[in-house]
C-alpha cells in the first residue's frame, strides 16, 4: 500500500526549499555563470552534517569551507578557485538559515548593564551589507592612501587567492606572513604600475606609513563584499548601544544549535 503523507510534495527538500539569492559581489568574477548575480543555494541537511563529521576526519581544516560551497550552492559552472571569498560567508549563513525559515535566533548581552534578552533576525535581510557590488562592477576599487597618496586599485579576494596564500612553504611565510599576503593579494595597481611579484608589493607595503597601511586593510575589508556579522543593538534597559557578533564557530554548524522555532 503506497504510504499517505500531509506534506504536499514528495520533491526531496533540497529542492523544494531551495532559495535564489542575490551575491553582494554581483556575481562579478564570473558573470555566466550568476546572470543579473544570482545564486541558487540549498538548505543545510543531514546530509551535510554526515559530510562535515566525515570530512572532519580527513583533509585539512584549512580547506573545509571550500568543500562545502559546492553543496550548498549550484556553481552553474563557475569553480570554486573563482569563486569570490566574501559570497563564501553568504551561501554558508543563508544554507544554514533556511531551516529555520530563515531566522536565526540568539540571545544579546548589554556589556554595560548586563541585561540579556532574546533576539531574532531574518537571514540575509537582516544582516548589514557589506561592499555590496553592481552587476556592471569592474572587478576592482579605487582608493587614496592619507599619507603617501599612492591611488591604489584593490580586488575582492577570491577563493584561489586564499588556498595560494595557504600553500606556501614556510619560507615564503617566513618573508611574508599570511596577513600580509592577504592584504597585498588584492592589489590591481599603484598609481596605474603593476607589481611584478608578491615580494615587490611585500617591499611596498612594509615601507608603508602604519597609518596608510591600516588604512589599505581597513579600506579592504570595507570594500570586500560580504554581510556583516556584527548586530547593532540598543539596550532596552540601560539604551546603551553595543555590537553582538554572530559568530561562524563550530557551534553555528552543529544541528543542535540550530535556533527553537
Amino acid at each position: 500500500m503506497p504510504i499517505k503523507s500531509n506534506m504536499p510534495s514528495l520533491v526531496p527538500a533540497r529542492d523544494r526549499f531551495k532559495q535564489e539569492i542575490t551575491l553582494l559581489s554581483g556575481g562579478f568574477a564570473n558573470p555566466k555563470a550568476f546572470p543579473e548575480g544570482k545564486i541558487t543555494v540549498y538548505p543545510w541537511d543531514y546530509e551535510i552534517d554526515e559530510f562535515l563529521i566525515q570530512r572532519a576526519r580527513k583533509g585539512r581544516k584549512e580547506t573545509l569551507l571550500f568543500d562545502l560551497v559546492p553543496k550548498l550552492c549550484d556553481l552553474n559552472g563557475c569553480t570554486v578557485p573563482n569563486f569570490v571569498m566574501g559570497d563564501v560567508n553568504t551561501i554558508l549563513m543563508v544554507s544554514r538559515s533556511i531551516a529555520r525559515d530563515n531566522q536565526i535566533s540568539y540571545v544579546s548581552e548589554c556589556p554595560a548593564c548586563g541585561h540579556k534578552e532574546k533576539e531574532n533576525l531574518r537571514v540575509p535581510d537582516q544582516l548589514e551589507r557589506l561592499g555590496e557590488k553592481k552587476t556592471d562592477y569592474a572587478g576592482s576599487d579605487s582608493i587614496t592612501l592619507p599619507v603617501c597618496k599612492d591611488v591604489v586599485a584593490v580586488r575582492p579576494l577570491l577563493v584561489q587567492d586564499i588556498e595560494h596564500i595557504q600553500d606556501r612553504d614556510d619560507v615564503s611565510k617566513g618573508q611574508i606572513s599570511d596577513k600580509v599576503a592577504g592584504i597585498i593579494a588584492g592589489v590591481v595597481t599603484i598609481n596605474g604600475t603593476k607589481a611584478d611579484t608578491m615580494t615587490e608589493l611585500a617591499t611596498w607595503f612594509k615601507a608603508l606609513h602604519p597609518k596608510d597601511a591600516a588604512y589599505l586593510e581597513q579600506q579592504q575589508d570595507m570594500l570586500t563584499p560580504h554581510l556583516g556579522t556584527n548586530i547593532h543593538h540598543k539596550c532596552s534597559k540601560c539604551e546603551k548601544m553595543f555590537d553582538h557578533p554572530i559568530a561562524l564557530d563550530a557551534d553555528f554548524f552543529r544541528s543542535d544549535s540550530l535556533p527553537s522555532s
